[in-house]
């Protein structure tokens, strides 16, 4: 009679123990469990966004793709489609790190429609990038003409404001800020010659 009363205790208590280990390993793997399900929340991935910008007579579009990655930076490729084309053309495409962005103006296209321009913000700077809608390279074999690179050459001390748009088939017309931060005179960026012409004011 003893023996079987210690031997109802020793199961007893075999039982308990063994609850109790089972219930914290289940408590153990939900909480990591949720932990994976927070961490895959927290680098979530952004919807891809798509853009058209039209040329003035409607005969071409600029079609831009807009993609976050897995390490959190963006995607922008760009292709060009003419009219009555059977396929779009590859423009360009460009990686850029957190905070930076490439917008295209609604008056990105030039009148001839053989160029246009996109604009690209990154640390607080705002630059214009001047691309040939046939995807072909510029005299220089350079992919595309950086507006700020060439500005910087020239002998002018005046910032860039922005650029308005075309003048003309090669005319980029932008605006200029003086170091007191009042505004100074207008100029085209001459995309054959590379070359800046103040206009005159009236």
């Amino acid at each position: 009679m003893v023996k079987g009363n210690i031997l109802a205790a020793v199961l007893l208590v075999t039982s308990i123990f063994f609850v109790v280990s089972f219930s914290g390993l289940i408590q153990k793997n939900g909480g990591d469990q949720t932990k994976q399900e927070q961490g895959s929340v927290a680098v979530a991935v952004e919807p891809e966004r798509t853009l058209e910008v039209h040329s003035g007579d409607g005969k071409a579009k600029l079609i831009g793709i807009r993609k976050q990655l897995a390490d959190a930076t963006i995607n922008y490729a760009y292709k060009v489609v003419d009219e009555g084309a059977d396929s779009p053309r590859a423009l360009f495409s460009k990686t850029l790190a957190v905070g930076g962005t490439i917008e295209v103006p609604v008056n990105s296209w030039s009148p001839d429609n053989k160029q246009l321009f996109v604009q690209e913000n990154y640390n607080g700077i705002t630059n214009y990038l001047v691309y040939k809608a046939d995807g072909s390279k510029y005299k220089n074999g350079d992919d595309y003409l950086d507006v700020l690179s060439f500005w910087a050459k020239s002998k002018y001390q005046y910032n860039i404001k922005t650029v308005t748009g075309w003048a003309g088939n090669d005319l980029l017309e932008l605006l200029t800020i003086k170091e007191d931060g009042t505004n100074g005179p207008s100029f085209w960026f001459v995309t054959s010659s590379r070359n800046f012409l103040q206009l005159r004011q009236i």
